[in-house]
């Protein structure tokens, strides 16, 4: 998977002297490979920070997420980044799936 972030998003989002520093490849997980459920005590909470792939994030993780009592994520209602979800539409999958 290729995660794209183009400096013009970043300079928007109110980072105006944002500088491309480096290219590189990240290693993108589904947080089920990382951790099991049980290792996961209740009350637990999901901190996500993922510059506008909070969607994306979320359903990579849709298995474990009863484990989970809180999720934190950031969301922007105005679209910061391309093809990322507005937080109406992360609030609504949150609430259909509980």
């Amino acid at each position: 998977m290729r995660f794209r972030i183009p400096l013009r998003c970043i300079r928007a989002a109110g980072h105006a002297r944002t500088a491309a520093a480096r290219r590189g490849a990240i290693e993108v997980r589904r947080l089920e490979g990382v951790i099991k459920p049980e290792q996961i005590t209740t009350p637990a909470l999901l901190r996500l920070d993922v510059r506008g792939y909070e969607l994306q994030a979320l359903r990579g993780c849709e298995a474990l997420l009863d484990r989970f009592r809180y999720v934190y994520c950031e969301c922007s209602f105005v679209a910061l980044y391309e093809g990322q979800a507005l937080a109406d539409e992360v609030i609504a999958w949150l609430r259909e799936h509980g």
